[in-house]
């Protein structure tokens, strides 16, 4: 992946992350890439920036056959409802995706943009989700997938 994209995105972690005003919240992901009909596994964090502002930076890696593809996103997550039960978070982000095929052919990084929805149910401890996302770029993919949240 190029160098300067990695950068940037640990710049924009950095500061965002020196804002942050709650305890902050692991994930574990997992689900399915529609357009290249896999299945993929994952992990992040999220930490608010404010009321109802949060920042979730996350890798999503995808098995498939034959190279290696994976995506890393830095999203901001808007709260658009939350009680004591459950909740619904509206985002959008930067996504840096990377194709890596087996053998010497030349892999394909492409920056594109982030849209998704996450609804999940506040618990004791771990916290389910279930998330649809677009990734618009070179790469488009319908993501269908859903997680757990751990409090740190």
């Amino acid at each position: 992946m190029k160098q300067a994209g990695f950068i940037f995105i640990l710049i924009i972690i950095t500061s965002c992350l020196s804002f942050a005003k709650t305890p902050t919240l692991v994930d574990l992901r997992a689900g399915y890439y529609t357009d290249v009909e896999e299945l993929y596994i994952g992990g992040g964090f999220r930490t608010g920036l404010g009321r109802s502002l949060d920042l979730n930076p996350n890798l999503e890696y995808v098995l498939i056959e034959g190279g290696t593809y994976m995506t890393i996103n830095v999203d901001l997550l808007f709260t658009i409802m939350a009680n004591r039960r459950n909740f619904a978070l509206l985002g959008a982000g930067l996504a840096i995706s990377r194709f890596d095929p087996e053998g010497k052919a030349e892999g394909d990084s492409d920056t594109g943009l982030n849209f998704l929805f996450r609804y999940g149910f506040i618990t004791r401890s771990a916290i389910p989700y279930f998330q649809a996302k677009v990734i618009m770029g070179d790469y488009d993919d319908i993501v269908l997938g859903g997680g757990l949240e751990f409090r740190l």
